[in-house]
């Protein structure tokens, strides 16, 4: 066996220890407004201690298709602050998504890109195509799975410092919007109230943004050469 597979290890036991927890049913956003006040009392207490457990929870959910990373957010908003929530969130999530690009590329790129090869040929057609905008409007619109996105991007030719900065940029409006969710997370009833018909416009519009000003762009320079 390849010494790179014995990084899977830590991989199965993280699966082994959500399943032996039970935590489908602990990492709900029911089971955590009940324990709001204890995880308050927590995070004022060990400080360090609950964004090094962010950052361990984002690369879990980075890595495994776990629950879903929004919830991580909300909770980072209602135990650091808006402000305070939204760097750790923005900050511990792009590294928890760098970590799954990361076993992707470098454990499971081969399995994978022989399984899913229409599908990775389509994201290397559309980098090819589009650039950056092409991750960049996949992470401003969150349709798809957080760590479906890392894995997929993973399987690309995409360089890690582009998938880093891009991320950090295309997820700052989601993990600004669900941390200010989290000022009232005893008040919420459903994450998928979050994404409302119009957040999801308004996340559409800001992702139209870069496409439109390359268009125009384009257009003035086709203006001064004819």
């Amino acid at each position: 066996m390849s010494r790179r597979w014995w990084l899977l290890l830590p991989l199965a036991a993280l699966i082994a220890l959500y399943f032996a927890f039970d935590l489908n049913h602990v990492l709900t956003l029911e089971a955590i407004q009940q324990q709001q006040a204890n995880l308050i009392a927590f995070r004022e207490r060990h400080l360090l201690l609950s964004i090094g457990a962010f950052l361990a929870a984002y690369i879990t959910v980075g890595i495994l298709p776990l629950p879903s990373a929004a919830l991580f957010t909300v909770l980072a908003g209602a135990l650091f602050g808006v402000v305070g929530g939204f760097l750790v969130a923005a900050f511990t999530s792009v590294i928890g998504a760098c970590c799954g690009f990361l076993v992707s590329r470098y454990l499971l790129r081969g399995p994978l890109s022989r399984r899913f090869a229409p599908q990775s040929k389509t994201i290397d057609d559309g980098i090819a195509r589009d650039g950056l905008l092409y991750l960049a409007t996949v992470r401003l619109v969150p349709v798809l799975p957080f760590s479906l996105v890392n894995i997929a991007f993973g399987l690309s030719a995409m360089p890690l410092r582009s998938f880093y900065w891009v991320s950090q940029l295309g997820m700052a409006p989601g993990a600004l919007l669900f941390a200010n969710a989290g000022r009232e997370l005893s008040q919420l009833h459903n994450l998928h109230d979050l994404l409302s018909p119009g957040v999801i416009a308004s996340l559409v519009l800001v992702a139209a943004l870069p496409w439109l000003a390359r268009a125009l762009v384009g257009f003035l320079r086709r203006r001064r050469t004819s």
